[in-house]
């Protein structure tokens, strides 16, 4: 009923919710983590929108943030600006909260390693993709749209897809990812998650037979917090923590 009511509200035929799901590959060493994050910032200007990161208005868009925690603040807002520039009041505004607060826990924290070496390390590749971006803007002749160009596009509008290589259809979406050059780490953690799926469908399979002892391997969600039943909790660390980046 949301779907037909979003639709009907925005007059589209296109879905509202994506079926597939969300892509969340496990960054299986340090040198990962710090290119995740680097891909993060530097999103807006791999978009061909802005040629500097920082200029976009989203949240966490600095470097900085990779070596400190932040906290913001969002008010609940009294009224809701419409397409045609009409304001009307936020549905069921009592039923909500007059804040809510959103933390970024820093990138260095979740790796053990010194904030400043975070940083530093963040930003580097930060630099190293805004130059590859660049060249390649210039060597196809194209330039950013900009920030204010982006911000004004019709929320009915669907994105293109002209830059997308034929071979790929939207299904590529990987479980594990390391840093560049640490292939034997990717194996690593590849094997790691066949052993979890096998572990935890022999647990399912000893449980649905009847044994009342079975523990699911460390990571399992539904049985363990849904339906109460007990995990191992040893969490697995960085495969290669020590790795020198690249």
């Amino acid at each position: 009923m949301l779907t037909k009511a979003v639709q009907a509200y925005r007059g589209i035929r296109s879905y509202v919710f994506d079926k597939s799901p969300t892509s969340q590959p496990e960054c299986v060493t340090a040198q990962a983590g710090v290119e995740a994050m680097a891909y993060v910032i530097t999103n807006p200007t791999e978009a061909g929108i802005c040629e500097d990161p920082t200029t976009w208005p989203g949240l966490f868009t600095r470097v900085e943030d990779a070596g400190r925690r932040r906290v913001e603040r969002f008010a609940k807002p009294a009224k809701i600006r419409r397409d045609d520039g009409t304001y009307v009041s936020f549905l069921d505004a009592e039923l909500w909260p007059d804040f809510v607060d959103l933390e970024q826990e820093p990138l260095c924290e979740a790796l053990g390693i010194d904030a400043e070496v975070c940083v530093e390390l963040v930003g580097r590749e930060v630099a190293s993709r805004i130059a590859a971006k660049r060249d390649e803007q210039k060597k196809s002749g194209r330039g950013f749209v900009g920030v204010l160009h982006a911000l004004h596009q019709r929320v009915t509008k669907k994105a293109a897809s002209w830059w997308l290589p034929k071979t790929v259809d939207g299904k590529i979406r990987p479980r594990v990812k390391a840093g560049r050059g640490q292939g034997e780490a990717r194996v690593k953690g590849i094997l790691r998650l066949f052993g979890f799926w096998d572990a935890h469908e022999d647990a399912r399979e000893r449980l649905l037979a009847g044994q009342t002892d079975v523990v699911f391997p460390a990571g399992t969600f539904r049985w363990h917090r849904l339906f109460g039943f007990p995990r191992d909790e040893v969490q697995a660390d960085f495969f290669e923590m020590t790795a020198a980046f690249g």
